[in-house]
């Protein structure tokens, strides 16, 4: 039987005395996604990981991997929670070794690891020397070992500078191509657009929406916003055909385009109109536009 979710939630929720910080969550992690949950500060990501990383116990509620009730199958999920936790006196290698042994995996391949994730050429330099995006690096590199079919990242991409990114997002990318589940927090709305398939965006311990991305990306509109010095601009715009709405958004107008309209239709109807822009830029869409809408 082919396994459709790797993880579903029923009505999980976690409080510490009077303060909830997850409440009544229930989702469902699709096989083969990229997982994104985007939230601010203090919206419960990382108490919802530990929950089902089985590190913090829930108060109530209910989760289960791979729809058969297991809690955490072990060598089938690897994880990194919050900070990097490093034994700072060991090697890059050593670290990686101790972990193999703890896991009960085969060490063989943590040389293999290690070039993975960019550190190779620091296999023998002690943790403890690290910067935090080695650290970052060498805590993704430990969770790969025993080939888990499932990653739970909380913050991956903290500390690392562009390259470091970029090459943390190819190695996202080619895990979840060769079908490793990933499951990954993160406040970089750009980097959860480029990697992640499903998105779920938490607020004050809420769930508050989930999309499917390539769905939510491939809008049959075009978002402006625009300005000229002439009144009679907004009600121009509404007059014409391709526009499905508008509004004044302090000195400038927002307009959401049907297509095949697009920016250059709209400056052409509006001149033919004697109006002239002196202002047209487009509103980035996607999880930026989405995380703001859902969690303002």
């Amino acid at each position: 039987m082919t396994i459709q979710n790797v993880l579903s939630t029923d009505r999980i929720t976690k409080k510490y005395g009077q303060f909830t910080a997850v409440n009544n969550m229930s989702l469902s992690i699709p096989q083969g996604s990229v997982f994104g949950i985007l939230g601010p500060n203090g919206s419960g990501k990382t108490t919802f990981l530990g929950m089902i990383l089985g590190i913090i116990k829930p108060t109530s509620g209910d989760y289960s991997w791979f729809e058969n009730g297991e809690k955490f199958p072990p060598g089938s999920i690897g994880g990194i929670l919050e900070e990097p936790n490093l034994m700072p006196q060991l090697s890059a290698i050593d670290h990686m070794r101790m972990t193999a042994n703890i896991k009960n995996a085969n060490p063989s391949n943590c040389e293999d690891i290690l070039k993975r994730v960019g550190l190779n050429h620091v296999a023998k330099k002690k943790a403890g020397a690290f910067s935090l995006g080695m650290k970052q690096r060498l805590a993704i590199g430990s969770a790969l070992i025993g080939n888990p079919r499932v990653l739970v990242l909380d913050e991956p991409l903290n500390g690392l500078d562009p390259s470091g990114i970029r090459e943390v997002r190819e190695l996202i990318l080619q895990l979840a191509a060769e079908g490793v589940t990933i499951i990954i927090s993160s406040h970089l709305l750009d980097e959860i657009e480029k990697v992640c398939t499903h998105l779920a965006i938490f607020k004050q311990g809420n769930l508050i929406d989930t999309q499917v991305l390539n769905q939510t990306s491939e809008t049959d509109t075009t978002s402006l916003q625009i300005k000229a010095d002439d009144d009679k601009l907004l009600d121009l715009v509404n007059q014409w055909a391709m526009t499905k709405s508008a509004e004044r958004v302090e000195d400038f107008i927002h307009v959401e385009i049907m297509k095949p309209g697009d920016a250059a239709s709209l400056n052409a109807f509006l001149h033919s109109k004697n109006i002239h822009l002196n202002h047209l830029v487009p509103l980035k869409e996607g999880v930026e536009k989405l995380f703001i809408e859902k969690t303002k």
